[in-house]
């Protein structure tokens, strides 16, 4: 997921990890997601992204991604399907 930084985003100009959260089928998975952002500084824009330990089952998955935004937080969240897909 990309997204543009706020100020509550970074710490010290750079994206700050410890701010955004990530949830798959309601774990959390934020100590394992990597925050990575532009090269500007203060950084713009970041990007989180997963890769799970073990391989995610087949079936329906649920993702929410939270960060602070103004006074609050912003959550998006959508789901995604997991397919054990032979290749020919």
């Amino acid at each position: 997921m990309d997204f543009r930084l706020t100020d509550a985003m970074r710490r010290q100009g750079v994206a700050d990890a410890g701010a955004i959260s990530l949830a798959i089928d309601g774990t959390d998975v934020s100590a394992q997601a990597k925050v990575g952002g532009t090269l500007d500084f203060p950084q713009s824009r970041a990007m989180v992204t997963y890769r799970p330990q073990t391989p995610l089952t087949d079936g329906q998955r649920r993702a929410v991604v939270s960060f602070p935004q103004g006074s609050g937080r912003v959550t998006y969240a959508w789901t995604f399907v997991v397919a054990d897909i032979p290749c020919p």
